[in-house]
């Protein structure tokens, strides 16, 4: 009777570790689904307070009193601006006379280079795309609108990624 119980109880035992295996290769797949998740969502959140930590930059000093100067001085200039919007030559001539009657040349360069930034941040998946493009777009687009002629004549004289940042999210479009 004693060697029936014993032999019951390694048929029990053997079911209970082939089970207990069975059960541990689910479990560890599980755990190791769940650890990659949340490894995907720890660097999700990094890029997307990295997105945040630019637009927090982008209004605060220096940065906010470069914006301010930059549309104070079209805004003070939008009359000339509009009357000229008939014709891309004289738009063109337009904003130049804007850019070195107010002086705003500097700030408007920091601002590209301030895109370039962030444009370059998201394209190499440091920052959030998606956030980046709510963040960013808008403003990028306000700029780039105004600025687009004088954009392209800069780049046939100095390379074709002067300002490229600020045109890709205002365009929507990442390498």
């Amino acid at each position: 009777m004693l060697a029936k119980i014993y032999r019951t109880l390694i048929r029990v035992g053997k079911i209970a570790g082939g089970a207990t295996f069975i059960f541990g290769i689910f479990f560890g797949a599980y755990q190791f689904y769940a650890a990659k998740i949340e490894y995907f969502e720890v660097k999700r959140e990094k890029r997307i307070e990295q997105s945040l930590s630019f637009f927090r930059q982008l209004n605060s000093d220096p940065f906010n009193r470069y914006r301010e100067r930059f549309f104070k001085a079209f805004s003070k200039n939008k009359q000339l601006i509009s009357d000229s919007a008939v014709d891309e030559s004289k738009l063109l001539d337009a904003v130049t006379h804007v850019i070195r009657q107010e002086d705003v040349e500097t700030e408007i360069l920091f601002l590209f280079d301030f895109f370039d930034g962030v444009y370059s941040c998201s394209n190499k998946n440091i920052c959030d795309r998606e956030t980046t493009l709510l963040l960013f777009q808008d403003r990028a687009n306000e700029i780039y609108i105004l600025l687009y002629q004088y954009i392209e004549v800069h780049r046939k004289a100095v390379g074709d990624d002067f300002a490229v940042g600020l045109e890709k999210i205002s365009k929507r479009r990442f390498d």
